[in-house]
């Protein structure tokens, strides 16, 4: 399981382009998920919580969200499975973004929590 508050980068090894995530809850997120860029399926891959050779983007922007969802009404059939067992859905962010990663590691969830209760009201 990842901690919430994580951020993380997945790269397309079709188009390259990458989006950033950040865990807004405990559990499981999956090592790769399909391209919202070229519709590559499973062409996005985790970089594994490894910012390092994405520290030259100015800024690092998180783009996507993990979460858990309210309600397994609310989950497609073909996700179910992953949700029971922890698994986590994957979001656009629909608000602002978060400009800068201040932890090196991203693991720092009390510098997470007023800008996530901000914008998704209190965590789990």
């Amino acid at each position: 399981m990842e901690k919430r508050g994580l951020i993380n980068v997945y790269e397309c090894n079709s188009c390259g382009k990458h989006i950033v995530t950040i865990n807004l809850c405990t559990g499981v997120t999956p090592a790769g998920a399909s391209c919202p860029f070229c519709a590559e399926v499973m062409g996005m891959w985790s970089r594994w919580y490894n910012l390092k050779a994405f520290r030259n983007l100015n800024p690092l922007q998180v783009t996507h969200a993990w979460y858990r969802p309210h309600s397994p009404k609310s989950v497609h059939p073909a996700e179910l499975d992953h949700v029971q067992h922890g698994g986590l859905l994957l979001s656009p962010l629909k608000k602002a973004c978060v400009l800068t990663d201040p932890e090196p590691d991203g693991e720092d969830w009390e510098v997470w929590r007023p800008w996530l209760e901000a914008h998704y009201g209190k965590a789990d």
